[in-house]
């Protein structure tokens, strides 16, 4: 089916994705002796978000609109770590260490699906998108770490990706359109490190 809108003044769309969070693991010696065969702390995780502001999937007919505002912002924000601290004593065989936020993502579509559009007054038409990620894997404290095996340490980000697009999925056709503006933009501030402190050993 077809939906037709004649005359039609559309306000403000606006669609806004947010994953956020804090991620934690850890093994904390203070006030112990910690005596353990292998120690294995992973921390492995996924931060996407997707904001779309898309049209009905059986196409759309407008004639003579006046549109304000369609935005649609996708926003991944996540602080993750993972590792050993504290004032006491470990001693352990192997220690393995890792913190993973691959395939994290963030993608904002401003989108049309069979859409049919004259005399198009665009406002704004905004595709915006924040990937931001911090990660650290340590080993850290004034206590020791006696490992008598092997040591890893591993602050890992692999195939993270953003996607920011204006356009259409399915074929539009747009005429007469005045004014506005349109962009799409992509933020990216990717963090993964690992530190070891001299007084931790």
């Amino acid at each position: 089916s077809t939906y037709t809108v004649n005359g039609a003044n559309l306000g403000v769309m606006v669609m806004n994705a947010n994953a956020k969070g804090t991620f934690k693991a850890y093994l904390d010696s203070t006030g112990a002796d910690v005596y353990v065969k292998n120690t294995s702390i992973k921390l492995q995780y996924q931060s996407n978000s997707e904001a779309k502001s898309t049209q009905p999937g059986g196409g759309f007919s407008i004639e003579g609109v006046k549109s304000a505002t369609n935005k649609a912002t996708a926003t991944s924000g996540t602080e993750a770590s993972g590792g050993v601290t504290g004032s006491g004593h470990v001693y352990t065989g192997n220690l393995d260490i890792l913190v993973d936020g691959s395939g994290s993502s963030a993608t904002a579509d401003v989108d049309g699906k069979e859409v049919t559009v004259s005399g198009f007054d665009v406002g704004l038409n905004t595709a915006v998108t924040y990937l931001s990620v911090n990660q650290n894997a340590y080993l850290e404290g004034c206590g020791t770490v006696n490992a008598s095996g092997y040591v890893k340490v591993i602050s890992k980000m692999d195939n993270a990706s953003t996607t920011s697009e204006l356009g259409s999925n399915g074929g539009a056709n747009v005429s007469l359109i005045s004014g506005g503006t349109v962009s799409s933009t992509v933020n990216v501030l990717l963090s993964a490190s690992f530190q070891k402190r001299k007084e931790a050993w």
